[in-house]
C-alpha cells in the first residue's frame, strides 16, 4: 500500500499483508517505530486472504515498519515510510506583480516533513521556479506576461496547502523615483527621513527593510502622502551605514537601496591637550573611530593659528600647531557641523627661552661631592621654575638659592655611580637643553689587582677593574728612576683592563693610576723588580726535608727569570744512587720539581740555576717507608693490667712515631728496647675493646688501627646467702675468681657505722680466693673488692 512510502500525520492509514493459507492472524507481528523511537499502536484485521494493519502517525519524519510472520521477517522488512504534515507549510505574503518582473514569495516547509510540493500558476500555464534557501525553506517565483489576475495554487503530497489558492494582481509597471538625496548623513538619535514616489500603488504594495551595521532589525514608519508619494521615517541609534531597501510590488527601487550614514559626535575623544611652549610644536589627538562618517573641522583661536592634521588611520588623527604668543590657545572642534563635547579645549602657552642654563661643567661629577649649576631668568612677568635631579635609583634633593635679578644656583650631591638626569621646567615645560644627563663617578671604586714581583726583561702584568667606578678617563703611567716606561693596556670587557710592561732595570717601578684626574686608592703603587741572579731564586716545599718511599714528592722553585733549561736538579739516595727528577714550568716565573724516592734514608737534593747553586743547596731530605714498620700487637688484655706491644722501625728510615689509644683517652708510654725497637704500653681501666692508632710521619702503619679486647680482672661468686642477707655473729663467705698474676684481692667490709670488720682472704684452687667475715651489727654493710688497686665490676657491694 501507499503507507509504505508516505503517510499523513494525525490520520489513520493501513497496509495490506498477504498471507499463506495456513497462516493465522496471531502469528503476524507488525511494529511501527516513530522518529522518537516510540512504538505506535497497530490494529490488525483479517480480510479474506490478507490482513490489514492500521496505525496513526503523530509526528513527522521517518517511521520504520517491521513485519514478522511466525517470528520470521517478511521479504523487504523493515520498511521505511515518511510522515508529513501539509498543514505545516507556511507561505509568505505574495505581493501584486508588475508585468515582465518576477513575483517572489517564500515557502517554509521546515515543519512539514518530506514530500512533493506542487505549485501551479494559472493552472500551469505560467511557469514557476523554486530556489532552495536551506533548512527546508524555499523562494518561489513566476514572471507574469499578461496584465490580468494570476491564480496561484499549491499542494503538498497531493494535499492542498492552507491558504491556497491565492489571487495576484498584475499591473503594467510602477513609476518609481527617489525624491531628494539617496545618501544622507543622520545624527544618532534623530529621525532619518527618505521620500519616494510610486504612482498607482498603495502602502500594502510597498515593503520597507532597514539593515543596520549589526544586522539588527530597525523599525520604520511608512507615511503615504498625496499623489502616490511616500515618506520613510526611522530613528537610528547605532553608528554606521543603514541600508533602506524599498520594494514596490516586489520590485526594488531602480536607484538601489537608500543609505543613511549615521554618526555620533558625542563619541569623539580629544586627548593629550596639554600646555605648550612658544616656538615649539604642540600636539593633541582626535579619535573619531567610533563616531561614524563625517566632516571634522578644527580651529585654534578662531582660525588665527594654523594647524596641521596627520591622519594615522582608523578614524584617528594627530593635530599639531606652533604657538607664537604667550597666551591661552582655544581649540574648537566640530563634526558634521556639531560642536564636539568639551569644546573649547584650552592649551596654555609659556616661553621657556626666558631661562638660560650653564650645565657644561656637569658632564662628569664625583660622587659624595656637591654639584652645582646656574640658572638665569628674564625678569618680565611671573612664572614657576622647578628643578629636579633623578639618580640611577631615586630622586635626589635639590637646593635652589638666589633671586630673579642675580639668577639662581641649584645644588645637589650624587650618592650613586651612574647617569643623573637634570630637568629644569619653566611653567611645567622643560627648558631648552634639559633633561641634561650628568655622569657621576667614584674613583675610590677603581680596584687594582695584586702586583707580582718582576724580573728585568720579563713582562709584568696586573689588573685594573673600573667596572664599578662609572664613566670617565683612566690614566696609567709607570716610571723607573724618573723615566716613564712604555705601557700596554688590554681591555678585558666591562671596564676591566690588563696592564703590562717590561722592566728595564732592577729597581722599584712606580705605577700611578688616575681616574678622571683623581688618584685611585693605593696610588702610586710600587712594583718590585729584581735582576737575573741565582741568589734571588727561592726553593720551597715540605719535600725538601721529608718524603715517602714510592710516592711522588714536590717542591717549588720561584722567582726564576729564565726557562726550564736554566734549572738543574740532582737527587741522590743514601748510597749515592741517582733519583730521576722532572722540572715543570707552572707560569709566573715558578717551576715545580717532582721526584719519587725508591729507598728509605737520607737523600741529597742539589738545585742549580745556570750552573750556579742557589741559596741553601744542597738540601737534605729524609725519606721514610711506612710499609717497612713491623708491629707485634696484643689481641687480649685484662682491666688494670698493663698491655705492651712491640714496634720495629729499623727499615723505615727517619721519622716521627705517634701512638693513640681510644682516640687519646687512654694514656700510653714508650720505652726503647734497642736502636729501632720500641715497647708501647697502656693500662686499660674498662672492659671494652681498645683501638690502637699507630702513625709514622702522619701515615697509618700497615694494620693500623689495631684492636685489643679487654675483659674484667675478676668476678665475685656468691655462695649461700652470700652478700645479700647474713645473720649477725655468724660467718659469711663469698668467692673471688681472679687471674693469679694480678695478686691477692684487697677486701674491706664496713659496718653501718663505717667501722671496718676483720676479713680473712684465703687461697683457693683454680685461681680463686675465699673471703670470710662475721658481722656484729644489724644493718647494711659495704663490701669493697679491689685488684691492683682498682674496684672490680660491681664493687662496692
Amino acid at each position: 500500500g501507499d503507507a509504505l512510502k508516505l503517510v499523513p500525520v494525525n490520520r489513520q492509514v493501513s497496509i495490506d499483508i498477504e498471507l499463506p493459507n495456513s497462516a493465522d492472524l496471531s502469528e503476524v507481528t507488525v511494529t511501527v517505530t516513530a522518529p522518537s523511537h516510540r512504538n505506535l499502536p497497530v490494529k490488525l484485521y483479517r480480510n479474506r486472504d490478507h490482513i490489514s494493519a492500521n496505525f496513526t502517525a503523530t509526528e513527522i519524519g521517518e517511521h520504520i515498519i517491521d513485519i514478522k510472520v511466525r517470528d520470521q521477517k517478511v521479504i523487504g522488512a523493515p520498511f521505511r515510510t515518511h510522515a508529513y504534515n501539509a498543514r505545516a507549510i507556511q507561505v509568505g505574503r505574495i505581493p501584486n506583480g508588475v508585468l515582465g518582473q518576477p513575483v517572489e514569495f517564500e515557502i517554509d516547509g521546515s515543519g512539514a516533513g518530506s514530500g512533493n510540493l506542487e505549485i501551479l500558476v494559472n493552472g500551469g500555464h505560467v511557469t514557476s521556479f523554486v530556489r532552495n534557501l536551506g533548512n527546508q525553506r524555499f523562494l518561489a517565483s513566476f514572471v507574469p506576461h499578461e496584465v490580468l489576475s494570476h491564480l496561484v495554487e499549491m499542494k503538498f503530497n497531493g494535499e492542498t496547502v492552507p491558504g491556497s489558492p491565492w489571487q495576484v494582481g498584475v499591473m503594467t509597471g510602477p513609476k518609481m523615483a527617489v525624491l531628494g538625496e539617496a545618501v544622507r548623513l543622520v545624527g544618532a538619535g534623530t529621525t532619518a527621513v527618505f521620500e519616494f514616489s510610486a504612482l498607482g500603488f498603495s502602502r500594502d504594495d510597498i515593503d520597507i527593510q532597514i539593515i543596520s551595521p549589526s544586522k539588527r532589525p530597525v523599525t520604520a514608519r511608512l507615511v503615504e502622502e498625496k499623489g502616490g508619494e511616500f515618506r520613510v521615517e526611522f530613528t537610528p541609534t547605532e553608528v554606521g551605514s543603514h541600508l533602506v531597501e524599498v520594494s514596490v510590488a516586489g520590485q526594488k527601487l531602480p536607484a538601489g537601496p537608500l543609505v543613511a550614514k549615521v554618526y555620533n559626535s558625542a563619541l569623539i575623544r580629544v586627548t593629550d591637550v596639554g600646555s605648550g611652549v612658544v616656538g615649539q610644536p604642540c600636539q593633541f589627538r582626535v579619535d573619531a573611530s567610533q563616531a561614524g562618517e563625517g566632516q571634522l573641522e578644527i580651529s585654534i583661536n578662531e582660525g588665527e593659528v594654523p594647524n596641521h592634521v596627520q591622519v594615522v588611520g582608523g578614524g584617528r588623527c594627530l593635530v599639531s600647531f606652533t604657538p607664537e604668543q604667550t597666551k591661552p590657545h582655544l581649540i574648537d572642534i566640530k563634526f558634521n557641523g556639531e560642536t564636539v563635547t568639551g569644546c573649547p579645549f584650552v592649551c596654555s602657552v609659556s616661553d621657556t627661552s626666558r631661562v638660560s642654563l650653564t650645565l657644561r661643567n656637569l658632564e662628569l661629577i664625583p660622587v659624595n661631592e656637591i654639584a652645582r649649576f646656574h640658572m638665569g631668568v628674564d625678569g618680565s612677568g611671573s612664572a614657576e621654575l622647578a628643578v629636579s635631579v633623578r639618580g640611577p635609583t631615586t630622586e635626589l634633593p635639590v637646593k635652589v638659592t638666589g633671586n630673579i635679578h642675580s639668577g639662581f644656583t641649584a645644588e645637589f650631591t650624587p650618592r650613586d655611580v651612574g647617569a643623573h638626569s637634570i630637568t629644569v621646567e619653566y611653567n611645567g615645560h622643560p627648558v631648552s637643553g634639559t633633561p641634561f644627563v650628568a655622569k657621576a663617578y667614584d674613583a675610590k671604586r677603581v680596584f687594582v689587582g695584586p702586583l707580582p714581583k718582576g724580573s728585568v726583561g720579563k713582562t709584568l702584568q696586573f689588573m685594573v677593574d673600573a667596572s664599578q667606578a662609572g664613566e670617565g678617563n683612566l690614566e696609567i703611567t709607570i716610571s723607573a728612576r724618573g723615566h716613564n716606561i712604555p705601557t700596554q693596556v688590554h681591555p678585558q670587557g666591562n671596564a676591566r683592563f690588563a696592564v703590562s710592561f717590561v722592566p728595564i732595570e732592577s729597581t722599584d717601578h712606580v705605577i700611578s693610576i688616575n681616574f678622571n684626574k683623581e688618584s685611585v686608592p693605593g696610588s702610586p703603587f710600587l712594583a718590585r723588580v729584581q735582576g737575573d741572579s741565582p741568589h734571588q731564586i727561592l726553593v720551597s716545599g715540605p719535600s725538601l726535608s721529608s718524603a715517602a718511599v714510592g710516592k711522588t714528592s714536590f717542591f717549588t722553585v720561584s722567582n726564576v727569570a729564565g726557562s726550564v733549561e736554566d734549572i738543574e736538579v740532582n737527587v741522590e739516595g743514601p748510597n749515592g744512587q741517582s733519583v730521576p727528577a722532572q722540572v715543570k714550568d707552572t707560569g709566573s716565573q715558578t717551576f715545580q720539581v717532582e721526584f719519587s724516592p725508591r729507598v728509605a734514608g737520607e737523600h741529597r737534593i742539589a738545585v742549580a740555576y745556570r750552573k750556579v747553586a742557589i741559596a741553601g743547596s744542597p738540601f737534605s731530605c729524609k725519606v721514610y717507608d711506612v710499609k717497612a714498620i713491623k708491629v707485634k700487637d696484643v689481641a687480649e688484655g685484662i682491666v688494670a693490667k698493663p698491655i705492651t706491644f712491640i714496634v720495629e722501625t729499623s727499615q723505615a728510615g727517619p721519622g716521627n712515631l705517634e701512638v693513640t689509644v681510644n682516640g687519646g683517652r687512654v694514656p700510653t708510654s714508650a720505652q726503647a728496647q734497642g736502636p729501632h725497637t720500641y715497647a708501647i704500653s697502656f693500662t686499660p681501666r674498662e672492659a671494652i675493646a681498645h683501638t690502637v692508632d699507630l702513625r709514622f710521619n702522619g701515615e697509618d702503619v700497615p694494620g693500623s688501627p689495631f684492636t685489643c679486647q679487654v675483659s674484667e680482672a675478676a668476678r665475685v661468686v656468691i655462695s649461700g646467702d652470700g652478700l645479700e642477707k647474713v645473720a649477725v655473729n655468724r660467718a659469711a663467705m663469698f668467692c673471688v675468681e681472679a687471674d693469679p698474676s694480678l695478686g691477692r684481692p684487697d677486701v674491706q667490709v664496713l659496718s653501718p657505722s663505717r667501722r671496718p670488720l676483720t676479713v680473712d682472704v684465703g687461697v683457693q684452687t683454680a685461681g680463686g680466693y675465699i673471703v670470710h667475715f662475721t658481722p656484729t651489727d644489724v644493718g647494711d654493710h659495704s663490701v669493697e673488692v679491689k685488684l691492683a688497686g682498682v674496684h672490680i665490676e660491681g664493687s662496692p657491694f
